[in-house]
């Protein structure tokens, strides 16, 4: 009888009873901290403090299972993850789900569901092949390679039409990571199996690559949300993840970038619309002068090459006063390269107060911090950046040090 699952909270301190090789997968995919109990119970599991780091979700192995729930509502995190572009709107009646991976399968399951029901996507793709006859166009370079005076059969190329396009083979391999991954949900398991059924004949997914790229047009549009969320969940599933000797499945998500990603998608056009560009992972700077220290801000805001405002985010377990001063360095450093007198320190966290703006030694840039509450409603959320946008704006004028 496989052992009890270990369920912990992001950020929070629990103690478990568990295996070396659950140990490991909690430190290497859970990024948790990890130390022996002071209590152990003689004949049992070896018992262990696990700190829980900013990834979210669950990893199911052949010795048990791991879940991390976030410290925010699930929606919220299904909305940060979606920035409120795709029009996940089912994602409010799944507040009450309190693990990210079986609110994150009835979504998907709702929004494929209704996108199919409009009818499954068809399109045109190239095909090669051996024919008898002729059927589109001879391919005579590779007619001539692989058989060189030989009439038949013909290599051909040509145009097919069908369910077969990368949209449909993105939903059908996000199903069957979530058909695979086990939910519990038996109306969850029944949906992914009916889109399964229903792209039955598309082929797997091709390896990660060019050829998975969807290029969106209005005969595809449709299809928007649903590939979106598919992508979400095959970026944070590990079909082939390996934790020691034990195979596993998972489904997890790294707030960080969850958080990071959100604000480049509704912090950066708020910027752009007071002018200038926004570059998100800015790699264009570097801290020397030969190059070789190069920098990476989340978030420059600027008139071409000349820079406006640096901002970085930083999602945090207990508010920013931990540390403070290492994100202060940082942006220093982002200061210093891009020749600005104020850089914006962004914090997700509802706890703590927000550190008043730092002032460095001898006439250095001005470090200013802003915090989200990403524990609220969206809408609440979304005044927060306006908030933030307006005041990064409205220091903007200021931010350009002297020569």
């Amino acid at each position: 009888m496989p052992p009890e699952p270990v369920r912990l909270t992001e950020w929070t301190t629990s103690t478990v009873a568990c295996d070396l090789a659950t140990v490991r997968l909690l430190q290497d995919r859970f990024r948790a901290q990890v130390s022996p109990a002071r209590e152990q119970v003689p004949g049992a599991l070896p018992r262990w403090d696990v700190r829980a780091g900013g990834v979210v979700g669950v990893v199911r192995t052949d010795r048990g299972t791991v879940v991390v729930r976030p410290r925010i509502p699930v929606a919220n995190v299904l909305y940060l993850a979606g920035a409120g572009e795709h029009r996940w709107g089912e994602s409010v009646g799944l507040a009450m789900q309190d693990e990210l991976h079986t609110a994150l399968a009835r979504l998907f399951v709702l929004v494929t569901q209704r996108t199919l029901a409009d009818g499954v996507l068809r399109g045109y793709r190239e095909k090669q092949d051996d024919l008898p006859t002729v059927r589109g166009r001879i391919d005579i370079a590779e007619q001539v390679r692989r058989r060189p005076g030989v009439a038949l059969p013909l290599a051909v190329r040509y145009q097919e039409h069908d369910e077969d396009v990368v949209e449909n083979r993105t939903l059908k391999a996000a199903a069957t990571a979530l058909h695979r991954l086990g939910i519990d949900d038996p109306e969850v398991r029944r949906g992914l199996r009916r889109i399964q059924l229903t792209l039955a004949d598309v082929a797997p997914l091709d390896a990660p690559g060019a050829s998975n790229r969807v290029v969106w047009s209005r005969l595809n549009e449709r299809y928007r949300p649903a590939v979106a969320l598919a992508q979400l969940v095959l970026d944070g599933s590990g079909i082939d993840l390996s934790a020691g000797s034990t195979s596993a499945l998972s489904l997890t998500l790294s707030m960080p970038a969850v958080f990071e990603g959100f604000l480049e998608r509704v912090l950066g056009p708020r910027l752009r619309s007071r002018g200038g560009t926004v570059t998100a992972q800015a790699s264009a700077w570097s801290l020397d002068v030969a190059g070789k220290v190069p920098l990476r801000p989340d978030l420059v805001w600027h008139d071409a090459d000349v820079p406006r405002a640096v901002v970085d985010a930083k999602y945090q377990s207990t508010g920013p006063q931990a540390t403070h001063g290492d994100n202060v360095y940082q942006l220093l450093a982002y200061c210093t390269a891009l020749g600005l007198s104020e850089g914006h320190l962004v914090y997700a966290h509802s706890v703590g107060e927000t550190p008043s703006p730092v002032q460095v030694v001898h006439d250095g840039p001005v470090i200013h911090t802003h915090a989200l509450d990403l524990g609220t409603t969206p809408s609440e959320i979304l005044r927060q950046v306006d908030h933030v946008a307006e005041s990064i704006a409205g220091r903007a004028s200021r931010a350009a040090r002297p020569a």
